[in-house]
C-alpha cells in the first residue's frame, strides 16, 4: 500500500484522521485531534509504531480499532520501496555541453547550507513536497526551482 493511500483509507473513517509530518511519518490523529499513533514511513514491524501512553483514552470504538489493524498491517507488509507514489527531482544547476559536466545545487545535511555539485555527485534528492517548501521559503526563487528541477530515475 502506498503511503498516500494509507493516510487516505485512514482519514476515510470518520473517527480518525492521518497526515504525513515531513517526510518520514506518518500521525494519525483520534477525532478530537488528539495524535495517538506516529508511524515511520519506512516501519517494517509493529515495534517502530509509537502509540501515545495514554491510548487508551482517546480510543476508538471497536469496528474503528479493527479497521486501523487491518490497514497498518497491509501498510507494514508493503515493500518500503513500493510504498512512495512521488517523484523524486534533483536540481540542475548548468550543464557544460562541451566539456561533459553537470553542476547540481544540493543542501549539506549537517549544516543545512545549499551547496553546488559536479558530475551529479550532489546527493540531494527532493520530492515535490519539498521543493515546493523550498519555493515557499524561497519565493524569489521559485520559478528558477521549476526550471531546475529535473526527475531522477530510480
Amino acid at each position: 500500500m502506498k503511503i498516500d493511500e494509507f493516510i487516505e483509507k485512514v482519514s476515510w473513517n470518520d473517527r480518525m484522521e492521518a497526515e504525513r509530518v515531513g517526510s518520514s511519518m506518518i500521525a494519525i490523529y483520534d477525532d478530537s485531534e488528539h495524535e495517538i499513533i506516529g508511524i515511520p514511513c519506512n516501519a517494517t514491524n509493529l515495534l517502530e509504531i509509537t502509540f501515545l501512553d495514554d491510548y487508551s483514552i482517546y480510543s476508538f470504538g471497536k469496528q474503528s480499532r479493527e479497521y486501523l489493524s487491518a490497514l497498518i498491517e497491509e501498510f507494514l507488509h508493503t515493500p518500503v520501496k513500493e510504498r512512495s507514489s512521488e517523484k523524486k527531482y534533483r536540481l540542475r544547476w548548468l550543464k557544460d555541453k562541451d566539456n561533459g559536466y553537470e553542476v547540481y545545487v544540493g543542501i549539506k545535511n549537517k549544516t543545512g547550507c545549499w551547496c553546488f555539485d559536479y558530475d551529479a555527485d550532489c546527493k540531494t534528492i527532493f520530492n515535490k513536497r519539498d521543493l515546493e517548501l523550498l519555493k515557499k521559503w524561497n519565493p524569489e526563487l521559485a520559478s528558477a526551482i521549476d526550471v531546475m528541477k529535473e526527475p531522477v530515475e530510480e
